[in-house]
């Protein structure tokens, strides 16, 4: 079935190539029927009339233009010349028309139906479609973040038919196609992406890690250079998803239940995490690579007070896959430190001479 449909495709592009041809093939005869039939019958009227003038007014003719720097003036030239070209090129500028129109109507159903490819470098590839709302959510704080609100956003999934005008508004371009499938993985770019956000396809699902765990060796196998964050539904799984390729593994159950054991305590602390942790409100979490140079030490008392200056906040730390939060005014900083600092700038990079 498949090859006879490849074959019924083949056999209509050719049949469409040789119609067009065909139409070229006409314009230019009719063209040129056009030009040499009226310099014919009004040269002899019209002694000033070269055959260059003639092109010209049979294009004008032909395309319905009209100046009217020339016309003819004889009844041949206007019957048997003026006239054919002027339906010949009425002709010819409606099926230009609905070649474009067509041509425009099915590049537009590719691209709601996900079935166009794209070579953008340094996008953003989000996988699996968790439900239109979140990924709305997401993309929201996506844009409101200034080292990534100039990427190219493309959704790949196989679980819709076609892409979610809310979606299409937020200028995401989609790929329809399994993210375990190398050619649909190649049609979103993945080999120049530069991050990809690994969604789980329910989160009730705990089948879904294993399909997860199978998307990040595809992934791997293509470009073994992405930032990819995963969202696992089990905390079993996180391990195994950081050996299989992933670059942070996020579990939110844990979040959930954490959040739930405050709350008992009567610790309303959830709006507080949100707004720490969102890109559209002043102040964010964020980890930053510390560069330390010279032969001395610095603690995390002198780096937090000089931050602090700059309405920085130096909450803690992460050093060898550890985390230190508040680990004590004298603890000693080194070189290649992640910080966790509180601020409004986001910057990339903190250094200082130690000394």
């Amino acid at each position: 079935m498949g090859l006879l449909f490849h074959f019924l495709r083949r056999i209509r592009r050719q049949v469409q190539t040789r119609l067009e041809l065909k139409v070229v093939g006409f314009v230019a005869l009719f063209w040129t029927f056009g030009s040499v039939g009226f310099y014919l019958f009004e040269s002899p009227v019209n002694p000033e009339l070269t055959l260059a003038d003639s092109l010209w007014w049979s294009v004008v003719t032909m395309t319905t233009v009209g100046y009217g720097d020339y016309y003819p003036q004889t009844v041949g030239g206007r019957f048997l010349i003026a006239f054919p070209a002027m339906i010949a090129g009425g002709g010819v500028l409606a099926y230009g028309l609905s070649v474009i129109t067509t041509y425009l109507i099915e590049e537009k159903t590719k691209e709601l139906r996900g079935m166009q490819s794209f070579n953008y470098r340094r996008h953003i590839v989000l996988i699996n479609f968790p439900g239109e709302a979140k990924l709305v959510e997401m993309i929201d704080e996506l844009r409101h973040d200034k080292h990534l609100d100039d990427r190219e956003l493309v959704l790949l999934t196989d679980q819709i038919d076609e892409i979610p005008e809310s979606l299409a508004r937020l200028h995401v371009h989609f790929v329809k196609g399994s993210p375990i499938n190398e050619e649909a993985l190649e049609r979103a770019g993945l080999a120049k992406a530069a991050d990809v956000i690994l969604f789980a396809r329910s989160e009730r699902d705990e089948n879904s890690d294993s399909f997860n765990l199978g998307v990040l060796v595809a992934l791997q196998s293509i470009n073994d250079s992405l930032t990819i964050v995963v969202e696992c539904v089990s905390p079993l799984h996180k391990e195994l998803m950081l050996k299989a390729g992933a670059s942070t593994a996020i579990c939110v159950t844990e979040l959930t239940t954490q959040l739930l054991a405050q709350a008992r305590e009567g610790l309303q602390i959830q709006q507080l995490f949100n707004d720490l942790a969102s890109n559209r409100t002043p102040q964010q979490v964020d980890a930053v690579p510390l560069k330390l140079t010279g032969s001395g030490s610095m603690t995390f008392a002198d780096l937090a007070a000089d931050l602090a200056r700059k309405n920085v906040m130096l909450i803690g730390l992460r050093r060898g896959g550890e985390q230190n939060i508040n680990p004590g005014a004298g603890f000693e900083l080194a070189d290649g430190d992640d910080l966790f600092v509180i601020s409004a700038s986001r910057p990339r990079t903190i250094e200082r001479s130690a000394g």
